[in-house]
C-alpha cells in the first residue's frame, strides 16, 4: 500500500513538472516577439497583431477591437518616449513579456503586457499604469 502511494506521488510530481515546463517554455526569440508586438501596437498595426493571436484570441477580438484599444492608449497615455524595463514574468501559469515605458502624456510609467504562447502566438494582453500591475506567480 505504501509503495503504491509513493509511486502515485512520484507520478504526480513528474506530471506536474512536465506540465510546468511546457507552460514556461518559450520560443528562443521571445524577447524579440515581445518587442515586435509592442512596436506593432504603438504604430497601429492591428492587423499584424490579430494575425499573431491564437485562434481563441482571434475569435474573441477583432482588428477593430484592437484599433479601439490602440486609440484609447494613444489618447490617455500618449506615445512611447522610452522603454524603462523589459522582462518576462509568470502570471496565472503563463509566461508574459512586460514592457514598462515612459509615455508623453501619462505622468507615470505605462505597462504593456503580452502573453506569449510556446508557439510564439499572442495568448493575451493587458495594459495600464505600471503602479496597477497585476500580481505575478511566486
Amino acid at each position: 500500500m505504501n509503495l503504491i502511494r509513493t509511486a502515485a506521488v512520484i507520478g504526480t510530481l513528474i506530471f506536474s513538472t512536465t506540465s510546468l515546463n511546457a507552460q514556461q517554455r518559450l520560443p528562443a526569440d521571445s524577447m524579440e516577439l515581445g518587442r515586435k508586438f509592442s512596436t506593432w501596437f504603438y504604430t497601429g498595426m492591428a492587423d499584424s497583431l490579430h494575425a499573431y493571436m491564437t485562434a481563441e484570441g482571434q475569435a474573441d477580438m477583432t482588428v477593430d477591437d484592437i484599433e479601439r484599444q490602440m486609440l484609447q492608449v494613444a489618447t490617455r497615455a500618449g506615445n512611447e518616449v522610452s522603454v524603462m524595463e523589459e522582462k518576462f514574468i509568470t502570471r496565472n501559469g503563463n509566461r508574459q513579456y512586460w514592457r514598462t515605458s515612459k509615455m508623453d502624456i501619462m505622468p507615470e510609467p505605462f505597462l504593456l503586457r503580452w502573453v506569449i504562447t510556446p508557439d510564439g502566438k499572442i495568448g493575451g494582453a493587458g495594459m495600464g499604469p505600471a503602479s496597477q500591475a497585476p500580481p505575478i506567480d511566486p
